[in-house]
C-alpha cells in the first residue's frame, strides 16, 4: 500500500470514527433529555404528593378540632338541658309558694 492509500484509509477510518462518536454522543443526549423529563416527572410527583400529606394533615387537624367542638357542643347541651330542668323546678317551686300565698 503506498504512503498516500495510507493516509486516505486513515482519513477514513478517522472520519468513520467521528461519525461513530456522534452518534453515540447523540444518543447519550437523548438518553440524556428523556432522563432530565423523567426526573422533572418525579420531581413533580413528589411536589403533589407532599402537597397531599400536608393537606391530609390539615384534614387531620380539623378532623381533631371538629370532635372538640362536638364534644364542647354536647356539653352545653347537657348543661343547658340540666339548667333547664333546675328552671322548671324553679318555676315550679315559684307557683307552688304563689298559690300557697308565701
Amino acid at each position: 500500500m503506498s504512503r498516500k492509500s495510507e493516509e486516505l484509509q486513515f482519513l477514513a477510518d478517522t472520519a468513520t470514527h467521528s461519525i461513530e462518536q456522534e452518534r453515540e454522543l447523540q444518543l447519550n443526549r437523548n438518553y440524556a433529555e428523556g432522563l432530565k423529563v423523567e426526573v422533572e416527572q418525579s420531581q413533580a410527583l413528589i411536589r403533589e404528593l407532599q402537597e397531599r400529606i400536608q393537606s391530609d394533615d390539615r384534614v387531620s387537624e380539623l378532623d381533631v378540632l371538629l370532635r372538640n367542638v362536638q364534644n364542647k357542643a354536647s356539653e352545653l347541651e347537657f348543661q343547658l338541658s340540666k339548667s333547664k330542668q333546675v328552671c322548671h323546678l324553679l318555676s315550679f317551686e315559684c307557683q307552688r309558694l304563689i298559690f300557697r300565698g308565701v
